[in-house]
């Protein structure tokens, strides 16, 4: 396993390198959705920039993350968000990183982790991030309390198909015995035949470590939403080929499951781990049809 800080890779920027973060949108409170700690309030901090491309993204818009070697997205220095996570957000302890992809932005974010830490020592957050694992930056994931690994199964289309990225971050986390203790993984699950083989054998591949799997839902809104995302995405001048799906260039997207009821009974006699947890997506409940990012 080859990782980062190796003599022999090139070094990625992985960040902007200022005392600021770019992100999609201004960080607010919510009540997590997915994963182990579903129910659980946070703030989320959302970046701008994705390589990943997964085809039932509720966040296409975070995609294109520069123009012209600049960043996109809003511009948060490092005392903005101090001010938000100190006073503004003051009860609530657990930042989540997300995206986007976090780890593109491994180094600005590990340096303000350790600029807030100095300037505030007697008030601990509990730094949290999920992540398809695009980017192995191991002095970041140190410093994390908590690791979501977020699965990516056929249907998703993530990384055009090559899994070969996620399983090099799966794997430097699994091997080193401190990152073990601090993952969990999740996964949305199409109604296909290949994304349900995949969750049955990575439960149990992965076990004793939890794993939490969650149906991919479609409301009309959503795939409005979806579409005009894709035909936004297609017309930007960054717009990526590795981007550019037949889910989207045909207006289909994975085919999704006609009821939470029908997923349980799916995985109830086929599950039978104490490492999974089968679980509806939150907040589709909470917020149906929103397709920002909850």
């Amino acid at each position: 396993m080859k990782m980062k800080n190796q003599t022999n890779v090139i070094e990625k920027p992985l960040g902007w390198g200022e005392e600021a973060l770019y992100l999609y949108e201004r960080p607010y409170p919510t009540i997590n959705g997915e994963g182990n700690f579903i129910g659980q309030s946070c703030i989320f901090v959302r970046f701008q920039g994705c390589n990943v491309g997964c085809s039932w993204c509720d966040a296409m818009s975070t995609w294109p993350g520069k123009k012209n070697s600049k960043p996109l997205g809003t511009r948060y220095t490092f005392e903005d968000l101090e001010e938000m996570f100190m006073k503004e957000f003051w009860n609530v302890d657990r930042i989540w990183w997300t995206g986007g992809e976090p780890t593109e932005f491994s180094k600005d974010i590990l340096h303000f982790i350790e600029w807030f830490e100095k300037r505030n020592p007697n008030h601990k957050k509990i730094w949290h991030m999920i992540t398809a694992g695009e980017e192995v930056y191991v002095p970041l994931l140190d410093k994390l309390d908590f690791i979501t690994i977020d699965l990516k199964p056929p249907a998703s289309r993530a990384f055009k198909g090559d899994q070969t990225v996620q399983n090099e971050f799966i794997g430097a986390c699994i091997e080193n015995e401190t990152l073990r203790n601090k993952i969990e993984f999740k996964m949305a699950i199409a109604k296909t035949k290949e994304d349900i083989t995949y969750a049955l054998n990575q439960i149990k591949f992965f076990d004793p470590i939890n794993v939490t799997i969650q149906p991919v839902m479609w409301s009309e809104a959503e795939v409005k939403k979806n579409k005009e995302y894709a035909e936004t995405l297609r017309d930007y001048s960054l717009y990526l080929e590795k981007f550019q799906q037949p889910a989207h260039e045909a207006g289909k997207l994975p085919k999704g499951w006609l009821s939470y009821a029908e997923f349980a009974e799916t995985f109830l006699n086929s599950v039978h781990t104490n490492n999974c947890r089968v679980l509806c997506q939150l907040h589709k409940i909470y917020w149906p049809g929103e397709m920002d990012g909850i």
